[in-house]
C-alpha cells in the first residue's frame, strides 16, 4: 500500500539529493482500522510545504499522542526550498497525484525527512 512518489529535477542533484530512496512498507492495518484509536485528519488546500509544515506541528501539537493523517492536495507539485518536509511519529503523509519537488534553488538536504526514532510513519501517494 505504502510508496514514495517524489519527482527530483535533473539538477537536483547539485543540491545533494538522491535519485532513489529506501523504503519498506508500512502495515496498513494501523490506519485503515483505528479500533478505539482516535485519529486526525490534516487536509492541506494550501500546496505549500511552510504552510503545510506549520499546519503538521500545530497538528501535533494539539494532539500529542494520535495518529495524523495527511492529505496533500491532489494533482500537486509541492516545491522543497530550504528546509525538507519532516514527519514524525504516528504519521501517514498521503497524495494523490502529488509530487514533492526539488528546484534550482533547492538547497534542502532532502525533500521529506523522517525524525530520528520515530515509528508507525508513512508515505504514499
Amino acid at each position: 500500500m505504502c510508496t514514495l512518489a517524489l519527482q527530483v529535477d535533473s539538477y537536483a542533484g547539485s543540491a545533494g539529493l538522491r535519485n532513489s530512496l529506501d523504503y519498506s512498507v508500512a502495515n496498513s492495518a494501523f490506519i485503515e482500522t483505528p479500533t478505539s484509536e482516535s485519529v486526525v485528519s490534516l487536509v492541506d488546500t494550501s500546496g505549500s510545504i511552510a504552510t503545510l509544515q506549520a499546519s503538521i506541528d500545530a497538528a501535533r501539537t494539539a494532539n500529542p499522542d494520535q495518529l495524523i493523517i495527511i492529505r496533500l492536495k491532489s494533482n500537486t507539485t509541492y516545491e522543497v526550498l530550504q528546509t525538507p518536509l519532516t514527519l514524525g511519529s504516528r504519521m501517514c503523509l498521503s497524495g494523490s497525484g502529488t509530487s514533492i519537488a526539488a528546484t534550482s534553488n533547492t538547497t534542502a538536504s532532502s525533500l521529506v525527512s523522517i525524525t530520528p526514532g520515530s515509528t508507525l510513519v508513512s508515505v504514499d501517494r
